[in-house]
């Protein structure tokens, strides 16, 4: 089917996952290679010896959408005196009364009479679970935060939290196996932002005789590109 418009979806999809690994990783510092991998498939992750304090970084890819104005109301205008959505109250697609179901209550066009503005597209971090393992002695710390950082020309980067740095449910004792823990942000939102970075770091200390391997990130979001 092919039509001369676009068309366009107001929820989006919650089921979407990302692994990082090793080599989306950045180190820091004090951290190093280890691998298990072989002829057989095996296994990369990020190693701390013991005795020591280190840092790892991912920047997600901001792979988002600014947004694009929905269908201008050419012919009425509206209550901000100018054809189409905008932040005014009641300035809202002309034809925001169709559409395919399903359609959430809060949008339902007989009960509110449509949607305003912009429908959030792109995607949002919803959790992150975080792979790693323990070995030998419980860790003396680990932490993890996030943060937004907006970048304008010739301006300070203006950073926000995302996810206050801190232990956010972090294990410390030694498993015999990898940990996932999942770790959620406080400030969730869609990615609209241009010129933005999305940064998760990671920091972690060991005593003597414990060591830690970071495996990576999986992000888990919700998005709609369409």
């Amino acid at each position: 089917m092919r039509i001369a418009g676009q068309f366009q979806q107001d929820t989006p999809f919650s089921d979407g996952v990302i692994f990082f690994g090793v080599g989306s990783l950045v180190n820091a510092f004090n951290f190093t290679i280890a691998s298990t991998l072989t002829v057989t498939p095996g296994s990369m992750s990020y190693a701390l010896a013991a005795s020591a304090s280190g840092f790892l970084a991912l920047a997600l890819p901001t792979l988002g959408r600014t947004g694009t104005i929905p269908n201008y109301q050419e012919q009425f205008g509206t209550a901000a005196l100018q054809p189409g959505p905008s932040s005014v109250a009641n300035t809202s697609d002309p034809l925001n009364l169709i559409g395919m179901p399903p359609v959430k209550k809060s949008n339902l066009a007989t009960l509110t009479g449509g949607s305003n503005g912009f429908v959030s597209k792109g995607y949002q971090v919803n959790y992150i679970d975080v792979i790693y393992q323990v070995n030998t002695n419980p860790l003396t710390s680990i932490n993890i935060g996030i943060t937004k950082n907006k970048f304008v020309n010739n301006q300070p980067v203006a950073a926000s939290v995302i996810l206050a740095y801190g232990v956010n449910g972090l294990q410390t004792a030694v498993q015999a196996n990898p940990y996932v823990t999942r770790v959620t942000p406080t400030n969730i939102s869609f990615v609209v932002d241009s010129d933005a970075q999305y940064l998760i770091g990671l920091s972690a200390a060991t005593p003597a005789s414990s060591t830690l391997n970071v495996f990576g990130f999986v992000v888990g979001v919700s998005f709609n590109f369409n």
